[in-house]
C-alpha cells in the first residue's frame, strides 16, 4: 500500500442557495490521520464526499497525490470510504463483505478468499468469514467494513463518523484500535466526527470546522493549548471565558491583562496596549489557593471520574470551572475560595 496526499484547492460547495463550504483550501499529508471535526451542519461530511467523489465540487480542484481528481468518478480516485452505518450486504457472509469489492475488480475468487482471510487474520476475526454481519457485534461489524475498505488498497482511506453507532465504552477501545490500523498500514487516513475525544485520541492533526470553514487546523495538542477562538476553545474542551483590558505586554508572547473576574493575570498570546480581549482559562488551570488574590464563590460540585469539577462565580458574575484531584478537600457549596492561575496559562482569543 503507498499513502497519498490530498490537497482541495479553492474547493466550495453549495446546494443551491445554501453554501454547505465555503471556498477552501487544504492539505492532507501522506500518510497522516487528519480529522474533520465539527457540529452537524457544519460541513465536513460534505468535504468527505466530495474528496470521494459522491458530491460534486461547485468550485476548486481536488488532487489525490499529483493526479487532479476534480471530474474522476470515485472508482477512478484510490480512495475507499468507510459509511457511519457499514453498508455490510446482509446476504453475504463476512468473507465475501470483505472481498467484494476484489469481486468488482474481476480477481478470482481463490486470490479474493485467501486477501479476505488474510485480512480475518489481521482484524482479529479469524474464523468469523462463513458468519453473517447479523451474527457479529457493533465493534465487529465495524472492523469487518474497515477491512472491506483496506482491502483495496487504496492510497487514502475516507471515514465518515466511523464509530458513531458504537456504545460509549466499545468506541473508546476502538478508537486506539483505529489508531493502530493507521500505524499498521500507514495509509492517508481522513475521519469526520463531531466527537472531541475521538478526534483528539485518534489524530495526527484536527481541523476544526465551522459553518462551511476550516476555524482552526493543527495537532491535537496545539489546538487544546493554543485554540485561536472561543468556538474552538469550548468544541475542543471545555473552558470559561473571561474579558479583561491589555495593561502591558512584549514580544515574549505573554500579555498582561486587567480583568474584573480575576485581577491581573499573565496571558499567553499579542495583543495592542489598552486592548479589550477575551480569555479562555481550561478547567485544569485554575487552582485552589486560599493566599490567591482573586476569589469566587462555589456554586457547584461534579464527580466526573477522575477529578471533581467545580463551578464557581466570580464577584464580577463570570461562570469559572476549576478540576479538582480526587482526594483533595472540596470546598463546600456557597463559600468563597481563593484562586490562583499560573502565569501563561490563559489563553488570548482572537475571536
Amino acid at each position: 500500500m503507498r499513502a497519498k496526499s490530498v490537497t482541495l484547492r479553492g474547493v466550495s460547495k453549495s446546494f443551491g442557495h445554501v453554501q454547505a463550504v465555503y471556498t477552501q483550501d487544504l492539505e492532507i499529508r501522506a500518510g497522516e490521520f487528519l480529522t474533520l471535526l465539527g457540529p452537524s451542519g457544519c460541513g465536513k461530511t460534505t468535504i468527505l464526499r466530495m474528496i470521494a467523489g459522491l458530491e460534486p465540487v461547485s468550485t476548486g480542484t481536488i488532487f489525490v497525490g499529483e493526479e487532479d481528481v476534480t471530474g474522476c468518478p470515485p472508482n477512478r480516485r484510490d480512495t475507499s470510504i468507510m459509511f457511519q452505518d457499514y453498508a455490510l450486504f446482509p446476504h453475504k457472509t463476512v468473507r465475501d463483505n470483505i472481498a467484494y469489492g476484489l469481486k468488482m475488480r474481476g480477481q478470482s475468487e481463490a486470490a479474493r478468499s485467501k486477501a479476505a482471510e488474510d485480512w480475518l487474520a489481521r482484524i482479529d476475526l479469524n474464523g468469523y468469514g462463513t458468519r453473517l454481519p447479523s451474527a457479529l457485534s457493533g465493534g465487529q461489524r465495524q472492523r469487518v467494513a474497515l477491512a472491506r475498505a483496506l482491502i483495496l488498497e487504496p492510497g487514502v482511506l475516507l471515514l465518515d463518523e466511523p464509530l458513531g453507532a458504537l456504545d460509549a465504552g466499545l468506541r473508546r477501545h476502538l478508537q486506539i484500535e483505529l489508531r493502530r490500523l493507521h500505524r499498521d498500514v500507514g495509509l492517508t487516513f481522513i475521519a469526520v466526527t463531531h466527537d472531541q475525544e475521538e478526534a483528539m485520541t485518534m489524530s495526527d492533526r484536527i481541523a476544526v470546522m465551522r459553518d462551511g470553514r476550516v476555524e482552526q487546523l493543527g495537532t491535537p495538542a496545539d489546538i487544546y493549548d493554543h485554540p485561536r477562538t472561543e468556538f474552538v476553545a469550548r468544541f475542543l474542551g471545555r473552558c470559561s471565558v473571561i474579558e479583561g483590558r491589555v495593561v502591558a505586554g512584549d514580544a515574549s508572547g505573554v500579555v498582561q491583562v486587567e480583568t474584573a473576574a480575576l485581577g491581573s493575570i499573565l496571558a499567553s498570546g499579542t495583543a495592542a496596549l489598552g486592548a479589550n480581549v477575551r480569555l479562555a482559562l481550561r478547567p485544569e488551570a485554575l487552582i485552589l489557593d486560599e493566599a490567591g488574590l482573586a476569589r469566587a464563590r462555589v456554586t457547584d460540585a461534579v464527580f466526573t471520574g477522575n477529578a471533581i469539577r467545580l463551578r464557581l462565580i466570580a464577584s464580577d458574575g463570570t461562570g469559572l470551572e476549576l478540576d479538582l484531584p480526587r482526594g483533595a478537600p472540596v470546598p463546600a457549596i456557597g463559600t468563597d475560595a481563593g484562586l490562583r492561575l499560573p502565569p501563561g496559562s490563559a489563553i488570548l482569543l482572537t475571536s
